[in-house]
């Protein structure tokens, strides 16, 4: 149902997007993009089909291509032998979201994560784990969004640059949880302000390009143990967030660092005293 719905609006809209310069493809399609990019990240590795290991929900037309809401879940019967997981959108100038790496503190029961990405042109967004063994299993979606990675979502460039590396950790309440009772899974939001300029943005000031300037790496800790660290790169939107499930410890903290690809250096600990963002 999904694919004649896409292929119908594609008619439709086919003009309106070569008129304004954004490339799409249909789902049909969309297997000689993901074979021409595939072997960039996995080579010629076997991937297996994971639709009992993982699932993606996002919209099947997104609102807003610059912040499309994305959730990926792992399974309980394979998540604690999940060792790293790649999220990938076919379509985009870069396809990475996110290499995501797991330690211990990322629990073994079921794992979540959530964020926000863009989409440059109708594309089919994958999530591919890797699991103790070294086996490979995807599953995918395919998306109807376009242009998010030439806006900006930033309405005023110089605060979004004066703003830049100040991170926010939140811890998600268990609404379900009983008093005195010890959790089994916590869950956490890490919001980093940074414009994540994709060099494909244009300053309405001057009409020049942006140049690219991104998170391109996050990692979590909770106490000394790694919940996940991850490399990043322009397909996540303005001011990334990634909401996520880890197994919580009795009082300890969890810390944040990030690095973007001007060599920034920012860090933010939940949990004990603050430390001061590094530039």
């Amino acid at each position: 149902m999904v694919r004649n719905f896409a292929s119908a609006l594609m008619v439709v809209l086919a003009g309106a997007l070569l008129t304004s310069g954004v490339m799409f493809t249909t789902p049909a399609a969309a297997d000689d993009t993901w074979d021409s990019i595939r072997g960039d990240f996995f080579g010629d590795r076997e991937i297996l089909d994971g639709k009992d290991m993982l699932a993606i929900e996002a919209p099947e037309k997104a609102e807003d291509a610059s912040i499309v809401p994305v959730e990926l879940f792992l399974f309980s019967r394979i998540a604690g032998n999940v060792k790293k997981m790649t999220v990938l959108i076919d379509n985009n100038p870069a396809p990475l979201v996110t290499a995501m790496t797991f330690g211990e503190a990322a629990g073994k029961s079921s794992r979540k994560i959530a964020t926000r990405v863009r989409f440059n042109s109708f594309s089919f967004i994958r999530a591919i784990i890797e699991t103790d063994d070294g086996k490979l299993y995807m599953t995918s979606k395919f998306v109807m969004a376009a242009g998010g990675c030439s806006s900006s979502g930033v309405k005023d460039f110089e605060t979004a640059n004066n703003n830049i590396g100040q991170i926010r950790i939140k811890r998600i309440p268990d609404p379900f949880a009983k008093p005195n009772q010890t959790a089994t899974t916590g869950e956490a939001m890490v919001m980093i302000r940074h414009p994540n300029y994709s060099g494909m943005q244009m300053d309405p000031k001057n009409g020049e390009f942006v140049p690219a300037h991104f998170v391109n790496e996050v990692v979590v800790k909770r106490g000394d143990e790694l919940v996940f660290s991850a490399e990043t790169g322009i397909s996540l939107s303005t001011n990334p967030n990634i909401r996520f499930t880890y197994s919580p410890g009795a009082g300890e903290p969890i810390e944040v660092t990030a690095k973007d690809s001007e060599g920034g250096n920012f860090k933010r600990v939940l949990g004990k005293k603050v430390v001061s963002i590094q530039n």
